[in-house]
């Protein structure tokens, strides 16, 4: 995700007790404007830029090198479901799709000439675009559209279509049903079957939203600016599917332009000023967000992440970082016991706890996008500590695998690799 928006916020600062962000600049190889960043796993990821620009790296943006799409004036948004099937889309309507990781890439049929801004897909066939347009002079009839293939962009097909309609900047899907999309005055649109129907939660002229991200059907977040006087950055929260949506915090003079959460708990927004990047961050669910202003001299688009503790900030100026986190008490594997084989894993996985425990002993599987793949539970004083999990119908790339009991929660980077 990114949005086109060079308005960024500050948020109140709260600093006890939670992650310390280390940023590194890495070398893009270029100056252009970086709309959007997406990784697979610790390794493979893209950015999106203007002139038609994309990037790849396959070390996890030690090196970075331009791919060959087709000629756009810019891709906002670039998106893939694994490591070979991706999409960019961008001005004009230009869709393009890949099957094999950004080597070649050939357009597709968007059937609009609108401008789109965030693409979304849940596996390699079902994906949603969003965008529109302010109109032109003298009338300025705003305009908004979402598209969505349920064959990789084999065909697109409308499911908004609206003139005097604000227009939309982000969209997400938390899986193939639950999903929304956001945009211009204050504009939240739900849906739960696909898409087939979107319902209005929210419309206010005093908002701008440039960013979404849902970890389930229930919570998710919303990200941008307030246009009055001072202009402040804005994060809302629901956490019942939308029906109530509720101001976490606001910043002051700026706006917020991303926004990616890995779990329930960890999420990162991006933003800033023509001089200064502004990242800020919750380990709570942004109950506290707390604001770091890592070295780089201009604003940032869009921010991704594969795990609580790697990801990667994109900018003006060819601008890309990248995180690693010195993590709290509560994310540290704090049982050196636990032995977790083979990893990478392929077909399946074994985890041996120690001992009995008091408490039952919950361990869950997360995308790098932080959906939920397996959950499971190892009885309390169970003699038998081991348990085996079938990975076979796993996509290949980067999971998290968390691992709670009497002792706290333990968190390990888990690979599925074949």
């Amino acid at each position: 995700m990114k949005k086109l928006s060079i308005l960024f916020g500050l948020f109140f600062l709260v600093s006890l007790g939670y992650s310390q962000l280390q940023w590194q600049p890495q070398n893009s190889g270029t100056n252009s404007y970086l709309t959007d960043v997406h990784f697979t796993d610790q390794f493979n990821g893209w950015v999106s830029g203007v002139q038609g620009l994309i990037l790849h790296t396959t070390d996890g943006g030690a090196n970075w090198y331009e791919q060959d799409p087709p000629p756009n004036n810019v891709y906002y948004t670039v998106c893939f479901s694994d490591n070979q099937h991706g999409w960019a889309a961008g001005f004009g309507g230009k869709i393009i799709g890949t099957s094999d990781g950004g080597t070649n890439w050939t357009q597709q049929s968007s059937g609009t000439t609108t401008d789109l801004f965030d693409a979304c897909f849940v596996d390699q066939n079902q994906g949603w675009i969003v965008g529109g347009d302010n109109g032109t002079f003298p009338n300025y009839d705003p305009y908004r559209v979402i598209l969505h293939t349920s064959n990789g962009g084999s065909n697109w097909s409308k499911q908004v279509d609206q003139n005097d309609e604000y227009l939309l900047r982000a969209v997400h899907f938390s899986d193939q049903t639950n999903g929304w999309a956001v945009g211009e005055s204050g504009t939240i649109l739900h849906t739960s079957d696909g898409g087939g129907n979107w319902n209005q939660q929210m419309a206010d002229n005093s908002y701008h939203f440039y960013g979404v991200h849902s970890v389930n059907s229930m919570k998710g977040w919303v990200v941008g600016t307030y246009l009055g006087l001072p202009h402040v950055a804005v994060i809302f929260n629901t956490i019942d599917g939308g029906v109530t949506w509720e101001s976490q915090d606001f910043g002051t003079d700026e706006s917020f332009s991303d926004i990616f959460f890995t779990d329930e708990n960890h999420g990162w927004v991006v933003g800033g000023t023509s001089g200064q990047a502004n990242i800020t961050y919750t380990t709570d669910g942004g109950i506290n967000w707390i604001t770091d202003y890592p070295t780089v001299n201009t604003g940032l688009t869009a921010v991704h992440f594969i795990d609580n503790s790697t990801g990667w900030s994109v900018g003006n100026l060819g601008t890309i970082i990248t995180t690693s986190t010195t993590t709290d008490v509560d994310d540290q594997v704090n049982n050196s016991d636990i032995e977790i084989y083979p990893n990478p894993a392929s077909n399946y996985l074994t985890i041996e706890l120690p001992g009995q425990t008091q408490s039952s002993t919950s361990i869950k599987i997360y995308t790098s996008i932080g959906k939920l793949v397996f959950s499971a539970s190892i009885p309390a004083n169970s003699t038998n500590g081991s348990r085996n999990i079938n990975t076979s119908n796993f996509s290949e790339g980067l999971y998290t695998l968390a691992i709670q009991d009497e002792n706290g929660r333990n968190t390990e980077k888990l690979i599925i690799q074949r």
